[in-house]
């Protein structure tokens, strides 16, 4: 009996502090999204469809290249940062800057080679914005590590800002330069970095005495595994779109694409609880003792992301109808499209204990079998299901992959006892 208490009283506070976590990082990234979408259609306007073709793959091939440059180091320093001991976060944090600050001389150094090569008016804020995203992805996970979410949300909202305001004032007096909405993005990233660099330095966690070779090697060991893992399912969505366009044509791939932002509510859903919990889990010794926390907190995931597929279907056959007939084709997949992001987040979440015990190279292992399922499964069926075998391949892979992290979590967890 005092043992069901005592695990009531746990859970009730676990949860306590894991809502609170939540919404205040609901309130930065959903907050910057919101001004984001709102803000893009009046500057793809301005820019034009050619303009906006391109503004697109310079951020994607940036937010690509970003993690590929830096290895993911950035979650490196995130997790040695969530460990009590205090010289380990100082290890963490001082070579982890270090290795960054290597990577950014290394991009300068290559600018004029690659201007060689590529000359154009592009290049030099393409560049700018790649550096930017480094620095401020960096900064955003050394404030999640020492637990200053309050200034994560500040700054998330306050770069959104920055870049939708300078974007449409330079795009007003500069009608259609590209080069001015990259300019606000790069702003946006650099001042909220500031933002998020002025607490950081007031912590003292800079060490430089703790720098070496091995200290930065075990850091890269750390997370090689996890840019594998997130470029892994990054690229399953991507990699579709050219499946689909080449065994059925563009009509085809725009219907995925399409519902794919309109299923896109889903995915953020589903993953509203994710950074809370990550920073739950990485910075308590009590959930080591009890899994059912994670598995309770995936169960709500899980209600609160069907409870919203099926408003967002009804929304959409009330709303397509009305004012966009020719989409309500894409009626018939976005149930589909939200049970593979429901997947893709259960998958997610079950990656937690494999960063908690640092077994990245373990948790790439099961991404790589689920990728291979999902390769596999669309060969077979996209012929015989047409898009709905997109959906099947994915669905199977990140079960499959469900799977084996359920049973590593379990041993993980028994083994904690």
């Amino acid at each position: 009996m005092r043992s069901l208490l005592r695990r009531s009283v746990l859970f009730l506070s676990q949860k306590k502090g894991v809502e609170k976590t939540a919404v205040r990082y609901a309130f930065g990234d959903y907050t910057s999204k919101i001004i984001t979408a709102f803000s893009f259609p009046i500057i793809a306007s301005n820019m034009g469809f050619e303009n906006t073709g391109k503004y697109d793959l310079i951020l994607t091939s940036c937010i690509i290249a970003a993690p590929v440059f830096t290895l993911h180091i950035s979650d490196a320093i995130y997790r040695w940062l969530t460990d009590t001991n205090s010289f380990e976060q100082k290890k963490g944090y001082s070579n982890g800057l270090a290795f960054l600050m290597a990577v950014l001389i290394f991009i300068i150094g290559t600018f004029p080679i690659t201007n060689l090569f590529y000359s154009s008016t592009l290049l030099l804020p393409a560049y700018s914005l790649l550096m930017s995203l480094i620095i401020y992805r960096a900064c955003q996970q050394v404030i999640r590590g020492l637990g200053l979410i309050n200034k994560y949300a500040i700054a998330s909202i306050f770069n959104a800002l920055t870049y939708a305001s300078i974007a449409l004032v330079g795009l007003i007096l500069f009608k259609k330069d590209l080069r001015f909405v990259l300019f606000a993005m790069t702003l946006g990233n650099l001042l909220a970095s500031v933002l998020l660099i002025i607490p950081i330095t007031k912590r003292r966690i800079w060490s430089p005495s703790t720098i070496g070779f091995d200290q930065m090697f075990s850091l890269i060991k750390f997370s090689f595994p996890l840019l594998v893992n997130s470029l892994g399912w990054m690229l399953v969505i991507q990699l579709n779109k050219y499946v689909i366009a080449y065994f059925f044509g563009n009509d085809e791939n725009g219907i995925y694409a399409i519902t794919e932002r309109l299923a896109s509510p889903i995915y953020l859903l589903a993953f509203y609880y994710y950074f809370s919990t990550q920073d739950h889990f990485l910075k308590s010794s009590e959930v080591r003792r009890d899994s059912s926390f994670l598995f309770k907190i995936i169960k709500k995931l899980v209600l609160i992301s069907g409870i919203g597929t099926i408003i967002l279907q009804l929304l959409y056959m009330v709303f397509l109808p009305h004012f966009f007939p020719d989409l309500t084709v894409v009626l018939r997949y976005i149930p589909a499209m939200a049970v593979a992001n429901i997947l893709l987040a259960i998958t997610t979440f079950l990656g937690i204990p494999y960063i908690q015990s640092k077994d990245s190279n373990i948790l790439a292992r099961t991404t790589l079998y689920g990728l291979v399922i999902m390769a596999l499964t669309t060969a077979i069926s996209i012929n015989l299901l047409g898009l709905y075998g997109v959906y099947l391949s994915i669905s199977l892979g990140t079960l499959l992959t469900i799977v084996m992290r359920l049973k590593y979590t379990k041993h993980y967890y028994l083994k904690s006892l």
